[in-house]
C-alpha cells in the first residue's frame, strides 16, 4: 500500500473511536477503500479519501488537519464528501450532493461508500436499509442527473 494511503488509513483509525453497527468503525471505511479497489480505482488520493471520508464529520479532525497531512487535493476531497450543516439528513443531503456531482472523484468515492452502507445494514441493521432504499432515488436524481442517468 503506498506511503499516502497508509497515512490516511493510519489517521482515520485513530480517530475513528466509535462503532459502525456492531462493529468498529474500521470495519466500514475498509470496505469503501475495498469496494473502490474491486471496481479498478487504483487513484492514490481517491483511496486515501475513501480512508478519510467521514473524518471532517464525525472526528475532532479539521480540513486544515487533513490539508497539513495530505495537501489540498485529499483536503478538498475530504471536504467534499463531508456532510454539509442542515436541520435534518434531507437538508444536509440538499446541500452535499450537488457539491459531490461536480467531481468525478467524489461521484465515485460516493457511491463506494453507499455500495458499502447498504450492503452492511441490509445484513444487520434493517432500519438502515430501508432508509437507504427510501433515498435511493433521490441519491441517483442528484448525484448522476449530470450523466444522463
Amino acid at each position: 500500500m503506498p506511503l499516502r494511503i497508509t497515512k490516511a488509513k493510519e489517521m482515520a483509525l485513530k480517530f475513528h473511536k466509535n462503532n459502525y453497527g456492531i462493529y468498529p468503525y474500521s470495519f466500514h471505511l475498509n470496505q469503501v477503500y475495498n469496494v473502490l479497489k474491486y471496481f479498478g480505482v487504483t487513484d492514490p488520493v481517491m483511496l486515501a479519501v475513501a480512508w478519510l471520508h467521514d473524518t471532517l464529520e464525525d472526528t475532532e479532525l479539521m480540513y486544515e488537519d487533513i490539508f497539513e497531512a495530505f495537501g489540498k487535493e485529499v483536503a478538498d476531497l475530504t471536504y467534499l464528501l463531508t456532510d454539509k450543516r442542515g436541520k435534518n439528513r434531507r437538508e444536509r443531503q440538499e446541500k452535499t450532493y450537488p457539491l459531490i456531482a461536480e467531481d468525478q472523484r467524489a461521484r465515485i468515492i460516493k457511491l463506494a461508500d453507499r455500495i458499502a452502507n447498504q450492503t452492511q445494514s441490509q445484513h444487520e441493521q434493517e432500519k438502515m436499509w430501508l432508509m437507504y432504499c427510501k433515498e435511493y432515488k433521490f441519491f441517483r436524481e442528484i448525484l448522476w442527473k449530470k450523466q444522463g442517468a
